[in-house]
């Protein structure tokens, strides 16, 4: 069981990349529960859109993302919802500020469950949104046991 955390470039918003050490520690919390956290830091809009499309998130049992809708150049909006829309996982969006939109606006047809957001704190927004992410995925696997 895997989960994929795709971060895309750094926003206009001024927040600051989170950490190697932190994100390790989202890595071994996951491995703590049995999952295997995959992150992927992406340098522009199209990777993401490729990293949606591709094996990684194919084989994802939930994705969290690290987008903001209103940071993405109109040419790959088109491109973004299709490979959103194609997703057969669910989604959690990480927001390091309020301002941020979410994907929704972008892709009505596949929705996130829940977008978070922590102004100022990155980081918090991670471990919050991995807290979430673990808790559904643990729900779900009791439900069809």
């Amino acid at each position: 069981m895997s989960i994929l955390l795709l971060v895309a470039p750094i926003h206009p918003s001024g927040a600051e990349a989170v950490a190697d050490d932190a994100l390790m520690s989202l890595w071994e919390r996951a491995q703590v529960h049995g999952e295997d956290l995959v992150w992927r830091a992406c340098a522009d809009i199209e990777q993401v859109t490729d990293c949606l499309a591709g094996r990684q998130a194919a084989s994802a049992d939930l994705i969290l993302m690290d987008v903001d809708a209103d940071a993405i150049p109109e040419t790959q909006v088109a491109p973004l919802r299709r490979a959103l829309n194609a997703l057969n996982v669910p989604l959690i969006e990480i927001h390091a500020d309020s301002r941020a939109g979410d994907l929704a606006t972008i892709s009505p047809a596949h929705p996130s469950l829940v977008s978070v957001t922590t102004p100022g704190n990155p980081a918090a927004g991670y471990e919050m949104a991995l807290s979430i992410g673990l808790r559904y995925l643990a729900r779900n696997r009791q439900m069809a046991a």
